[in-house]
């Protein structure tokens, strides 16, 4: 999905939070007997909970989602040190602020208010260090369950979720009974404040993806995209020269997490899982039928490649058009091949309601060989050689890691002979010729720079576009579903639209 933060957002954090309170007012001095401030929550008008001392000089707003996998991040990582060297010491006030994207987040959301502001801190905790057990158990789930899931009252839908996918569970553990954690589900001024805080979310504070950051009222985001397009149309007005593919080397988001309280912040926000523009996740859109095939064949078998450069495998008029960009070499792309490839072809593409086209978003040398070669191939063999690649994503990093002085190497040669070198100082060549492809296909392939220069193409065609943030992002019917970054949570928005 996206660049990678998880250790690294406490340092994040307390860079952050350390900027912020250097620009403000210096603060005063030590009370004799500090005030608990982590013990201090207090309740906003919208029904947002807040840590910390009220009058604090830095209020940070966090707008979260429990089926958000960065969230989840930002949550075990980031809260001891945010905890102890800001909001204890009464220098930051944070608020948390759900932005609830389908119905699993709202059933999360629901129990972490058991108990009122008081337990919520460590409601949320739980939920949170739980998530990988619970997304888990949401893509495990029989359609029999999940349909349930769609079925009644907000508050019924809820109990189902919750016991499906061990929400129940974790409440219990921590103490609450079965009663009331249907009192928490059932509760409908609590399900009104979500929503309403949703709302505010989305249409007031603009918020495109979770986790979104606010401090002192400042949409990190907005403020970073704001300066980053006045940079680029700077750039645009000079001659253009033609982009040189860097040298291997460490993803630049992970150095803009080593700098100050916004920037850090920002990159969370640039990456995050986000809410759907494509519709609404929480209302349920009617059953799309299902199309049969041409005769001899299934959907999942009819591939070809489109005018932007991607392959697109199914129905060509599908009611429900997914598009995903996708990196070869990032990690989050290949969690969602390996656990979606089968289920995608088989219950959503098969039945002709919906198309998947995959496009590469080229992020560095490795990627822009291996994507190459795999466009070389013949198109029926495109999504094979991907689903290969991704599931042996881990031997190619660590050939990568050991033969790093042969890669720098074959870098400085000239760009018809650089990736041919290339892929034979990091096994590439090895590797595709183990599926298939001869030794000659794959230099050739290499050799032609017209070959990686569509590639590169395309990722500046998918920036004009869609403003792409990270990796893997999708697109469904023309819109960036940017809530969507793992396959649970994609196959439930499918299945909200109707391909169910």
């Amino acid at each position: 999905m996206m660049p990678e933060f998880r250790p690294r957002l406490a340092a994040a954090l307390l860079a952050a939070a350390a900027l912020v309170l250097s620009t403000a007012a210096a603060a005063p001095a030590k009370p004799a007997a500090r005030p608990n401030w982590s013990a201090t929550v207090t309740t906003s008008s919208i029904g947002a909970y807040s840590v910390g001392n009220p009058a604090a000089k830095v209020k940070l707003v966090e707008y979260f989602s429990y089926t958000c996998h960065i969230c989840g991040d930002f949550a075990k990582a980031g809260s001891a040190p945010l905890k102890t060297q800001y909001i204890d010491t009464g220098l930051v006030l944070f608020e948390y602020r759900n932005l609830v994207r389908d119905p699993i987040d709202m059933t999360a959301a629901l129990l972490a208010r058991c108990g009122g502001p008081k337990a919520f801190a460590g409601n949320h905790a739980a939920i949170f260090a739980g998530q990988p057990a619970l997304l888990d158990k949401v893509t495990k789930a029989s359609d029999a369950q999940k349909s349930a899931w769609f079925e009644g009252t907000t508050g019924q839908r809820a109990r189902r979720i919750a016991a499906d996918t061990g929400l129940a569970a974790i409440m219990t553990a921590r103490g609450y009974t079965a009663a009331q954690q249907n009192a928490c589900l059932d509760n409908e001024v609590a399900q009104a404040e979500l929503t309403g805080m949703t709302n505010i979310g989305r249409n007031a504070d603009r918020v495109a993806g979770t986790p979104a950051f606010f401090i002192n009222g400042r949409d990190s985001r907005r403020h970073r995209l704001a300066r980053r397009s006045k940079r680029n149309s700077t750039r645009r007005s000079r001659p253009r020269k033609s982009r040189r593919i860097p040298p291997i080397r460490r993803d630049r988001d992970m150095t803009l997490l080593r700098t100050a309280l916004l920037t850090s912040i920002t990159a969370l926000a640039l990456a995050a899982c986000g809410d759907s523009k494509t519709a609404d996740p929480a209302k349920e859109q009617a059953v799309i039928s299902k199309v049969a095939a041409p005769a001899g064949k299934s959907w999942s078998q009819t591939v070809v490649k489109t005018p932007e450069g991607g392959v697109l495998m199914g129905n060509p008029d599908a009611p429900i058009k997914l598009i995903e960009y996708g990196s070869l070499t990032c990690s989050h792309c290949a969690d969602f091949s390996n656990t979606s490839h089968e289920e995608l072809a088989r219950d959503f593409v098969d039945t002709g309601r919906v198309s998947f086209e995959m496009r590469n978003y080229v992020r560095d040398p490795i990627d822009l060989t291996a994507a190459a070669v795999i466009h070389c191939a013949p198109v029926e063999r495109y999504f094979p050689l991907t689903e290969n690649t991704f599931a042996s994503q881990a031997d190619l990093f660590a050939a990568a890691q050991a033969n790093g002085p042969a890669a720098e190497a074959a870098m400085q040669l000239p760009p018809a002979q650089r990736f041919p070198a290339l892929a034979k100082a990091l096994k590439l060549d090895a590797f595709f010729q183990a599926r298939g492809m001869t030794a000659e296909q794959v230099n050739s392939c290499l050799a032609n720079t017209a070959n990686l220069e569509a590639l590169e193409k395309g990722v500046n065609a998918a920036n004009e576009q869609f403003n792409i943030q990270g990796t893997p992002t999708f697109i469904i019917n023309g819109a960036v579903a940017e809530g969507v970054g793992t396959w649970p949570v994609l196959k439930d928005r499918l299945r909200t639209l109707g391909a169910r």
